[in-house]
């Protein structure tokens, strides 16, 4: 008896399975308590420093070779490898070359295959036929800063083994990342520009790409204070964005009462129709956020906010010439015709000053019985009631009152910019008579005739 009492009952051309007793244990402790089943793993494999080398290299990390229980009984980690293949050849092999030996080798036989996994064939090449973007050839829009979007591919066929590979032309601008098969990728806007990002396969084959622009997307517009008037019926709105550098500011308009306030859907240039009110509505061409805002209209011809009120005179009594000097634009209007019901609004007929600087007003009028009073909205209210807009009175009451008068105009630092007006009325100095403290220039005047003009207050 040589090496045990097995191995000299084996020919000497099977001694290279080892010693059988030592290289499975007793087959009641490794199939024992289940703390025993693998036995001590040098005995159940024989010293593997010696066998196999060291365990760590045949079996890997512990938690493989035995974690699920699926994996125990069923295929053992690919670490075993070739070793699975080897033990099951050799009882073949025995079992073949000596029928005296089948009654242990079956039993061996029985172990080796609970605990070994039979040789695993290796996965054939699956050839890729062909690939395309899913949704369209041009799968991501616009991208953000810092902004990441998805792109998949589909695969003809599905189960083909080959791997799609992704690059960006200029990573600077942005960079691509894909899952292991390349069928998902993520692509991430870095700063502004343009790229063309690429998918193909590793040797060529395929190859498709797709344009990538990234910008500084808007998040938000807001219409700025007020409207920005061009003329008592015409003006804009300024809009803010947000952020302040986003790359596309291209803004579409629109009136919800077109017929009340017409606006140019490109420049956002707005006009009073008809008296009514609109909202007007700017939405960002990138990205779609919109602002809305309702402006109302009164007034004949028809202007933008409230109207100035309304004024009617009779008599013969009237300013036949308001001139200034000394104003960034000055004023000279000459006209002795009674005006029909005795008011007129000169359009055209413009006075623009700045605020803070002086300028001389003049004035003429048709005889001297008559005595005028002259206002100006400095605070573009829509009214003359307020403190300081009463800036002239030519003449005194129930006298002769010779022209031509002058008087020297303070505009004020606080005046608001924009659009306003100057109302002049000239009437009979015996009955035209305001309470210059309390008076508001509106209703019906008493032998007098009433002349408004337009002016412009600039910093």
């Amino acid at each position: 008896m040589k090496n045990g009492k097995y191995i000299t009952m084996l020919p000497d051309e099977y001694i290279t399975i080892g010693k059988l007793q030592n290289m499975f244990g007793k087959l009641r402790n490794m199939f024992g308590k289940p703390q025993n089943m693998f036995g001590k793993l040098q005995n159940m494999f024989g010293k593997l420093q010696n066998m196999f080398g060291k365990p760590q290299n045949m079996f890997g990390k512990p938690q493989n070779m035995f974690g699920k229980p699926q994996n125990m009984f069923g295929k053992l980690p690919t670490a075993i490898g070739k070793l699975n293949c080897t033990l099951n050849i050799y009882i073949i092999y025995i079992m073949n070359k000596s029928s005296s030996y089948k009654t242990m080798a079956g039993a061996l036989c029985l172990a080796a295959c609970m605990m070994l996994s039979s040789c695993e064939k290796e996965q054939q090449p699956v050839a890729l036929e062909t690939f395309q973007f899913a949704g369209s050839d041009t799968p991501i829009d616009a991208l953000d800063v810092g902004e990441v979007q998805p792109v998949t591919v589909t695969l003809s066929p599905e189960n083909t083994t080959e791997r799609i590979i992704w690059t960006s032309a200029d990573p600077e601008i942005a960079q691509v990342q894909s899952n292991e098969p390349g069928r998902v990728a993520g692509v991430i806007g870095l700063k502004v520009g343009n790229t063309l990002v690429s998918a193909s396969t590793l040797d060529g084959r395929f190859s498709q790409s797709f344009p990538v622009e990234v910008i500084i997307k808007v998040k938000k517009i807001t219409f700025s204070d007020g409207m920005i008037l061009q003329s008592p019926g015409t003006g804009r709105f300024d809009v803010l964005f947000d952020p302040e550098n986003a790359t596309i500011r291209d803004l579409l308009w629109t009136s919800g009462n077109p017929e009340v306030v017409g606006i140019d859907p490109a420049s956002g240039l707005i006009t009073a129709l008809s008296p009514g009110s609109s909202v007007i509505t700017a939405t960002a061409k990138q990205g779609g956020k919109s602002a809305s805002i309702e402006i109302f209209v009164s007034g004949e011809p028809p202007v933008f906010g409230q109207e100035y009120c309304s004024i009617t005179g009779y008599g013969d009594y009237c300013a036949d010439r308001v001139s200034t000097s000394g104003a960034v634009q000055d004023l000279a209007h000459s006209n002795a015709n009674i005006p029909t019901d005795n008011y007129r609004y000169y359009e055209g007929e413009k006075l623009t000053v700045k605020r803070g600087e002086p300028f001389t007003l003049n004035l003429v009028q048709s005889n001297n019985w008559s005595r005028t009073l002259i206002w100006i909205d400095w605070n573009g209210d829509k009214d003359f009631a307020d403190e300081g807009e009463l800036v002239a009175v030519f003449g005194n009451f129930e006298e002769l009152n010779d022209s031509p008068f002058s008087r020297l105009i303070a505009v004020p630092e606080d005046a608001s910019p924009g659009f306003a007006r100057m109302r002049v009325i000239t009437g009979d100095s015996w009955s035209f008579n305001f309470d210059l403290e309390s008076v508001e220039p509106c209703g019906n005047v008493r032998h007098g005739t009433v002349k408004d003009f337009e002016v412009e207050i600039i910093n």
